[in-house]
């Protein structure tokens, strides 16, 4: 089925991560949907923020992993707004990371509403 939209939303994720972020561990699938959540919270910032960056701020992504960290150090040299939004990338990050290559994740509960509440004010930043 082909998606009728010209360019996908980034907040979409962030309404999924929302979804999925609700889910008790305890359920099937629970922990993986929460895992899930704080990978697509993160993306969600992360891509809506670059797409921004490319438009007002004079961005220009390689297209590879280093984006990741190349983008942060792009907004911090703005100051202000931009090292706040900055530092969320890399507490997101952070939390992404764990989420997706770690086989143990403490506190998921916690790590879920922080990475929901960071990308939402990442997108209010915006």
């Amino acid at each position: 089925m082909k998606n009728s939209r010209a360019v996908f939303d980034w907040a979409d994720f962030l309404w999924l991560a929302q979804e999925l972020g609700h889910r008790e561990v305890s359920e099937p699938l629970g922990e993986a949907a929460q895992r899930t959540a704080v990978s697509r919270a993160y993306y969600a910032a992360f891509c809506a923020t670059r797409d921004y960056a490319v438009q007002q701020l004079s961005y220009h992504p390689q297209h590879s992993g280093k984006d990741h960290s190349e983008l942060q150090k792009h907004l911090r040299r703005y100051g202000g707004q931009w090292t706040t939004v900055a530092n969320k990338l890399e507490d997101l990050r952070k939390f992404r990371n764990q989420c997706d290559y770690e086989k143990q994740v403490q506190n998921l509960d916690s790590m879920v509403a922080q990475s929901l509440t960071l990308a939402s004010e990442v997108f209010s930043q915006l």
